[in-house]
């Protein structure tokens, strides 16, 4: 039994189980005397694949809760017969399935598909990288890559190469204030430090429009997109981020922050690491402890908090997608920013959540791989990833 069991683990993690293989796999999950064997035979499998890496516990338990939560709809494993033990061995099945790839998903809605490689899909698209333009205030445009550095000196600012650019307090500059502008396209990043030692990280599609030098009450800064402050300490100067055109504030008292405000998101999303920042929309203001998460919807004048993992928040930075039960649209977002895609759907957009981890150097053709094999379907056509129903 133990060989057999041992057999068909091997087959799912290559993806090569035929229909027959993949029932008799959930017919022994589904017996919970099997389930130390299974522990064993899925950590040495993924040993093999990921050598030093932990079976990922928080994501099946977050899993547990999806499943539980939305019973009706499971169509992993047919039939529940309220059993956990079915949950958990399928989730780490799954994740043993993508491991393989560099990725692991766990869609909570369907089945894992097999995946089809065609030839739409054979043109690969490279991942995002660090990349931005730089607007000074007297309209110069500067494109921020390996090269540049002589023009920006004259400015007090030094390309450091790599994705990172820095900004002197000494700054050759009129006592006015003059504010200059950072942003990145779709499919770039860049980081920077301001003048007061502040670090500043832009995800993709962001900006940033701040004063090359800090001066008088207070140091203002207003922000579209996504961005990471890890802000320099001045008691008596308060740092303060406008959002989205003065549609949300945040005030900030030294402090680590995450603040994500696409405008094709739902709401703007204040994430705190350390510290405390106050967030403020039309009257209403909230103050933040580390962990909580400000939300705020555009149109309506109320911010609600609420706990969050700050590892997943601000993985982007780290150069990781990461996913604890994101929906598939908000999921296909991030993807379309990050690679430079169209989204399109053929009909309605996929329901469920995406539990899952992908290093953000990763071409996309491996990205869709972990999408199909956790049940989302795409085509990929030129610049376009179409899911389909």
């Amino acid at each position: 039994m133990i060989d057999r069991l041992r057999y068909l683990l091997k087959r799912y993690a290559d993806n090569a189980c035929n229909p027959e293989e993949y029932q008799e796999l959930m017919a022994y999950i589904r017996k919970s005397r099997y389930e130390q064997e299974l522990h064993k035979l899925i950590d040495e499998e993924f040993q093999l694949i990921r050598p030093g890496e932990l079976l990922p516990e928080m994501d099946w338990d977050y899993m547990f809760n999806q499943a539980i939560a939305s019973r009706k709809d499971q169509k992993v494993l047919k039939p529940i017969r309220n059993n956990n033990i079915i949950i958990k061995w399928s989730a780490a099945a799954a994740i043993l399935l993508l491991a393989g790839t560099g990725t692991w998903f766990t869609f909570f809605n369907k089945p894992p598909q097999p995946v089809t490689v065609t030839a739409s899909n054979k043109n690969d698209i490279v991942p995002g990288s660090n990349k931005a333009t730089l607007t000074l205030a007297n309209g110069t445009i500067i494109t921020l890559d390996s090269s540049g550095n002589r023009s920006l000196a004259q400015q007090g600012i030094v390309n450091m190469g790599n994705g990172q650019l820095a900004y002197s307090q000494q700054a050759s500059r009129n006592a006015a204030v003059t504010y200059d502008l950072l942003s990145t396209p779709k499919g770039g990043q860049y980081q920077l430090t301001l003048s007061d030692g502040t670090k500043v990280w832009l995800n993709a599609a962001s900006s940033i429009r701040f004063p090359a030098v800090f001066s008088g009450s207070e140091r203002r800064v207003e922000i579209t997109g996504e961005v990471y402050f890890e802000v320099a300490k001045q008691a008596n100067m308060p740092f303060k981020v406008s959002i989205n055109d003065n549609e949300t504030e945040v005030l900030v008292l030294g402090t680590s922050f995450n603040i994500n405000a696409y405008k094709d998101e739902p709401a703007i999303h204040t994430s705190l690491l350390e510290g405390a920042v106050i967030v403020k929309k039309g009257d209403i203001s909230q103050r933040l402890e580390p962990g909580q998460q400000a939300v705020s919807q555009p149109g309506k004048n109320e911010i609600s908090i609420r706990v969050v993992d700050a590892a997943n928040v601000i993985a982007w930075k780290d150069g990781l997608f990461r996913f604890a039960g994101t929906d598939v649209a908000g999921l296909l977002r991030q993807i379309s920013r990050w690679y430079n895609i169209e989204i399109a759907y053929e009909g309605k957009v996929p329901q469920g959540r995406i539990s899952g981890e992908v290093p953000r150097s990763m071409y996309l053709s491996k990205v869709i791989r972990g999408l199909e094999i956790s049940g989302i379907r795409t085509r990929l056509e030129g610049n376009k990833l179409i899911v389909l129903e």
